[in-house]
């Protein structure tokens, strides 16, 4: 974890009530891609992950290289049983417990951000925005080990983020 104490469950649960809120159904793919846009604004923004995993290091994040893009394992084991089915994804919502009011502060704002830019984007249009030439997925997807477990690399997701996002 960062010393924030982030998950990838605390943002995917902001994204959730984001998605509540404004009352539009959200699929698991939107909700990935969305998590890693969030992810990849904060890299660029703070100039660190916004959360780890266990079998990641300081140069892998916690997105694999899956065939409709960047996935978080952690998260995808989390609401795999709600079968893309949007109803159960957005009951999905726990408390974030563990977050000091600052970092709920963090989070929310960070999801509040990408949300007003990807509001209407379907999971289609996100997963194509996650292949862009050059970006972190397809930099995996070139160099493609069948042996190996592929993470996207921070450096590679905050070059990408930083010509998509902030040029």
């Amino acid at each position: 974890m960062t010393d924030l104490n982030i998950t990838v469950n605390h943002v995917a649960n902001a994204f959730i009530k984001k998605f509540q809120e404004e009352n539009i159904e959200l699929t698991h793919m939107q909700l990935q891609k969305l998590v890693y846009y969030a992810y990849a604004a904060f890299l660029v923004i703070a100039g660190k992950p916004l959360f780890t995993n266990k079998d990641t290091n300081e140069k892998d994040s916690p997105f694999e290289a899956w065939a409709y893009g960047p996935v978080d394992r952690e998260l995808y084991n989390s609401i795999k049983s709600c079968n893309n089915n949007a109803y159960k994804i957005q009951t999905f919502l726990k408390e974030n417990n563990g977050l000091t009011e600052d970092t709920k502060k963090t989070v929310d704002d960070l999801v509040s951000n990408t949300f007003r830019v990807f509001k209407g984007w379907s999971a289609k249009r996100l997963s194509d925005l996650s292949h862009s030439r050059g970006g972190a997925w397809g930099i995996i997807k070139q160099s493609e080990n069948e042996e190996s477990l592929l993470y996207l690399q921070n450096e590679d997701i905050k070059k990408e983020a930083d010509f998509l996002f902030f040029k």
